[in-house]
């Protein structure tokens, strides 16, 4: 279940122009969220267009035309607006690995789960607070094995989805679900799906929430 926010979190999506309608109808009917018309598809301008909008959220490809990152994110560091950036780029960009020193920055996801189910979760959770780090795969950690609906699948339930809401969420039956988490589990040489989600995040391959508050701790 997504979870409940006090108000309606407004996103500001800068990302390529081929994504935004996918992402806009990823958000259209869901309760709670608010993605912004205002197209942002290059760096040319971002900082004074994200100043007009003034979005809770501010979803930005690290990879866009014209974007210097590193001097946007500094520059983002220094205002409260928007209060929290999720980057995302196509592949494990270095810089898309070490956003933690930046103020404002609550996580970093890949753009091959960028238009998944799991991304209103990410949104949801950091609007709330929570940190969410897709953790870089390391060079001596072999191939898991697992197809990118496998790994959405165990996105999703290291975010905490039951096995009905994953149904829900990814559109298919019970019986789908079962029979996905039993290959899941067969693939991780594991017995359980908490099992499942433990080795995920210990192999790196799924990150989960965390508390801000644990981070600087």
């Amino acid at each position: 279940m997504i979870r409940s926010t006090p108000y309606t979190t407004r996103i500001q999506f800068a990302v390529p122009p081929e994504l935004l309608p996918d992402l806009r109808k990823l958000f259209k009917k869901q309760q709670g969220f608010e993605p912004l018309q205002a197209d942002i598809t290059s760096g040319d301008g971002l900082l004074q267009a994200v100043q007009e909008t003034r979005p809770d959220v501010l979803v930005l490809d690290m990879m866009l035309p014209d974007l210097d990152a590193e001097q946007v994110l500094t520059a983002l560091s220094s205002t409260r607006i928007p209060r929290y950036v999720l980057a995302t780029a196509p592949r494990y960009e270095p810089l898309l690995c070490n956003l933690q020193r930046f103020k404002g920055v609550k996580g970093a996801l890949p753009r091959a789960l960028l238009l998944s189910p799991l991304l209103r979760h990410v949104i949801a959770g950091i609007a709330e607070g929570s940190d969410y780090f897709v953790p870089p795969p390391p060079v001596d950690q072999p191939r898991s094995g697992l197809t990118k609906d496998e790994t959405i699948l165990l996105a999703l339930m290291a975010v905490g989805l039951d096995s009905n809401e994953l149904a829900q969420e990814l559109g298919r039956s019970m019986n789908v679900i079962y029979t996905s988490q039993s290959f899941l589990r067969k693939k991780l040489d594991v017995g359980t799906n908490e099992k499942a989600i433990l080795a995920g995040i210990r192999n790196r391959m799924v990150a989960v929430f965390t508390d801000s508050s644990d981070r600087a701790a």
